[in-house]
């Protein structure tokens, strides 16, 4: 996030330029892990209170906006779009559609530890450093809504 906030900054500063940023919301598809928590221990878990209404929305719905914004051109100095699926969904309610999609009904979401998250985003490949950085930036994000 912090690499975006700062070619941004740089972007702004390009006399002349038309330029749209967009900022979704969180990844559905930050999701697609997960599939390896409900094989092997029947549960979603993560970082996040299970009642917390988060702005999810679909990687392929952000790349449809963004083509059709580069389509039309339509879009005059810098501006910013902030772009969200058609409804907020909290984890509890992510893990009765995901269950219900895969004939597991009584899928539920945990709320995990910090300590037990760092290990799991390290193992998905990403650096301690990273997942500091991703772990900050959650948080704030979840203050934010």
């Amino acid at each position: 996030m912090a690499g975006l906030h700062s070619l941004e900054k740089k972007l702004e500063g390009i006399p002349g330029l038309n330029a749209l940023f967009l900022r979704a919301g969180y990844f559905m598809e930050n999701l697609l892990p997960q599939a390896g928590v409900i094989k092997s221990m029947a549960i979603m878990a993560g970082p996040v209170t299970e009642d917390l209404p988060l702005p999810m929305i679909a990687t392929r719905d952000i790349g449809a906006y963004a083509a059709e914004a580069l389509l039309k051109l339509d879009f005059i100095g810098k501006s910013t779009h902030e772009l969200q699926g058609p409804r907020d969904v909290t984890y509890l309610g992510t893990a009765k559609i995901v269950g219900a999609s895969i004939g597991k009904d009584d899928l539920t979401y945990k709320l995990a530890p910090a300590a037990q998250l760092k290990p799991v985003l390290m193992q998905m490949g990403m650096s301690s450093n990273m997942a500091d950085l991703y772990w900050r930036w959650l948080m704030r994000s979840i203050r934010a809504t």
